[in-house]
Order: structure tokens, then C-alpha cells, then sequence
């Protein structure tokens, strides 16, 4: 219900977790801006399957893209719960995750729907076939199928980041519950967190065996959820004042070698590949963790001002619904777009796959923040709102 505080703890003498930096449109922007290039680097290397052939090894490491929401994702969320702390001293799980859940939810339920109408009315797909995998996309489970070589439908498979993101989101506020109730102090929630990822490493290279084991190393949330730790480390050391204005010219010399790896990671490192299990995912969380701190202290930049541009901010605030939609329309495309060329097949989809999340940007996602801003006081974030 919309009034239960769930598992609401009100800790006394609770840890000092500073006000909230103001935000600024500029950095809302920005913002929006990085989610559009992550989708571009997610997209470019699902476009094999609309163009098969023509569009493979575009993207080999499409894997950093994701890893880049992931950090952003954590960052938003842990400057929201942060917040919360700050100016109540607990954490209202119910409200929290209620939220979380009006936020996504409505779009994705969307998106689902008229994917399976598409793929009964298209390629006469059966329900009892479609069923299992609407019902683990639908749960937020649909990295436990998949993961373990399950039968789901290939078209809907993109949906298991969002199961890592939002079983993340349930697992958060607890721990930071249970260190507040202890009243641990902010760089012991500092330590924790890193003793979290160190073990999250440590479990991921263990699960990578080979290529028979590429699924379950790849999607499950205890191989995945170090790169969303690493946004919530720097959204508790911006808020601590670990991490600050007096750090922009050190965040100037790392930013532009970490998108250098970056880049070098999509060009050339792919998802099957051991490296990525080793040591990839860890280096790209790091170097995600490192340009989102110089973007978000230091607005200034050429970077900072090309990724607040109108166009990729107005992209990246349809970033949800285009990731929902791209996946299964690529697949579509190839099997029922056959009379037209594959440069013609690709810029067809790009188009339908932006009418369509314009549209449910439009009439889906906002209706739904507004649903969502009704369920209790609006937390104030680090720099902008999730």
C-alpha cells in the first residue's frame, strides 16, 4: 500500500549523511546524455540481429554499455536513498520500492504486450509458448531462466538487466538499513560495499568456466551487481565530501584514458571472452565509476556540454522505453522486413523504435511518474532525479 513504510527502521544517534548537493538542469541533462550513448553501444551491437551479417562485430563489447547504466543506475539510487537518510535518519522500504516499481513497471507491461500481440499476429506465436517467458520478465526474474539455459523466447531475453536492477533495488535499502540500525559510520558502509564487490568478483570468476558457462557469469545478480556498487560508492563519497570539487583536475587526467578503455572495451572485447569475467567487468565498472565523477563535479567540459545537447538528452530520456522495444523489433525486422536492403532494414527499425518509445515516453512513463510522485514525499538526490 501506498502509506505502508515496510520494513521502515528510525535509527537514534543514526550515521552523519550529509545534505544533498544541489542539482542543476545542466547535470540532469548530461545525464540523460550518457544514457543515450550507452543505449547507441547496447543497440550497435544487438543490430546483428536485424542485419544479420552486414551488422556483426560492430559492437563486440556491448557489455560496457550496459555496465555504464548500470553505474549511473547505482549512482541515482544510492544518492536517493542517501538522501532519505540524511533528512529522516531511515529509510521508508515500502514507499522506496513502491516507487521503483510505479517508475518501470508500466512502461515494461507496455512494452510486453504489444510484443507478444506483434509476435501472435506476425509469426502466429503460441501463449502457452509465450507464457514462461512474459511470466519471468513480467516477476523481474528473467535472469534466473536465462542464466540457467531455461526455455525463454530469445526476442525477450534483454529484459534480464532489468531483473539485476531491480532485485538490486530490493536489496540496497536493506543493507543500508541493517548499517544504519547499527549505526555504523560512513566509511564503514564504504567498506562494506567494497568487501561486497570484492566478493561479487571473486563469485563471477568463479561461475566463468567457459563458454558453456557465458549465461549464468553474464546475467545473474551475483556476478552483475558490483558495477551498480560501484555508482553507489560515488554517490556516497560526492555526498561525504570524499570526493569533491578539489579532485577536478586528478578526475581530468583519469576521465579521458577511462573512455579510452571504454571504447577499446567495445571495439575489442567481447562477452564470451575470460578477460571480461577476470578483471574486465571490474576495470569497466571502475572506469564508469571515474567519468561519471568528473561529469557530475565538473559540468564544464566539452564532454559534459556535447552529452547535455538537446538531441542526446531528448534520446536518453526515452532510453527506457527504447530499450524495452529495440530487442524484439530488431528480431522482428529481420524475419518480415526481408525486401529491404540491410542499411534499409536498419534505419526502418531505428525509426520504429523511436516512434514507438516516444510514445510510451508520452503516454506510459510520464503518466507514470506523476502516479509515482504521489506515493510519498519526493526524496532529493544527489544531482537528479531516477
Amino acid at each position: 500500500m501506498p502509506g505502508d513504510d515496510g520494513a521502515d527502521t528510525t535509527a537514534t544517534e543514526a550515521p552523519v549523511i550529509r545534505p544533498p548537493a544541489p542539482a542543476s538542469a545542466g547535470r540532469l541533462t548530461t545525464l540523460d546524455g550518457m544514457r543515450a550513448v550507452f543505449l547507441a553501444v547496447v543497440m550497435a551491437h544487438h543490430m546483428v540481429w536485424a542485419a544479420p551479417g552486414y551488422a556483426e562485430g560492430w559492437v563486440k563489447g556491448a557489455w560496457t554499455g550496459l555496465d555504464g547504466f548500470f553505474v549511473l543506475s547505482g549512482f541515482l539510487i544510492g544518492g536517493l536513498l542517501f538522501s532519505e537518510l540524511a533528512r529522516t535518519g531511515r529509510i521508508r522500504y515500502g514507499v522506496f520500492v513502491l516507487r521503483r516499481f510505479l517508475r518501470l513497471y508500466p512502461a515494461m507491461l507496455v512494452a510486453i504486450a504489444v510484443m507478444v500481440a506483434v509476435s501472435m499476429g506476425l509469426d502466429h506465436g503460441v501463449w502457452s509458448h509465450l507464457w514462461p517467458t512474459v511470466r519471468a520478465g513480467a516477476l523481474y526474474v528473467m535472469n534466473w531462466p536465462f542464466g540457467h539455459n531455461q526455455a525463454v523466447s530469445i526476442e525477450y531475453t534483454h529484459l534480464w538487466s532489468l531483473a539485476v536492477e531491480f532485485q538490486f533495488y530490493l536489496l540496497l535499502p536493506l543493507l543500508l538499513l541493517v548499517l544504519t540500525k547499527l549505526r555504523t559510520p560512513p566509511w564503514a558502509w564504504a567498506a562494506v560495499i567494497g568487501v561486497v564487490m570484492a566478493c561479487v568478483w571473486w563469485r563471477r570468476t568463479q561461475v566463468w568456466t567457459g563458454i558453456g558457462s557465458f549465461p549464468l557469469a553474464y546475467v545473474s545478480t551475483d556476478t552483475r551487481v558490483d558495477t551498480l556498487l560501484w555508482g553507489v560508492l560515488v554517490a556516497l563519497a560526492i555526498r561525504q565530501g570524499w570526493l569533491g570539487e578539489r579532485h577536478r583536475r586528478g578526475l581530468r587526467v583519469l576521465a579521458p584514458t577511462a573512455i579510452a578503455w571504454m571504447v577499446w572495451v567495445a571495439w575489442h572485447v567481447d562477452s564470451r571472452d575470460a578477460f571480461t569475467y577476470d578483471w574486465g567487468m571490474t576495470l569497466s565498472g571502475l572506469a564508469h565509476a571515474i567519468v561519471l565523477s568528473w561529469i557530475v563535479l565538473d559540468g564544464r567540459t566539452v564532454v559534459a556540454r556535447v552529452l547535455g545537447s538537446k538531441p542526446l538528452a531528448w534520446l536518453g530520456a526515452r532510453s527506457y522505453s527504447m530499450y524495452l522495444y529495440h530487442y524484439p523489433l530488431f528480431f522482428f525486422a529481420s524475419r518480415h522486413l526481408t525486401s529491404l536492403t540491410s542499411r534499409e532494414r536498419i534505419a526502418a527499425v531505428i525509426v520504429i523504435v523511436i516512434v514507438l518509445s516516444d510514445l510510451s515516453y508520452r503516454l506510459v512513463e510520464r503518466p507514470a511518474f506523476k502516479l509515482k510522485d504521489r506515493v510519498g514525499p519526493r526524496p532529493a538526490p544527489v544531482v537528479a532525479p531516477a
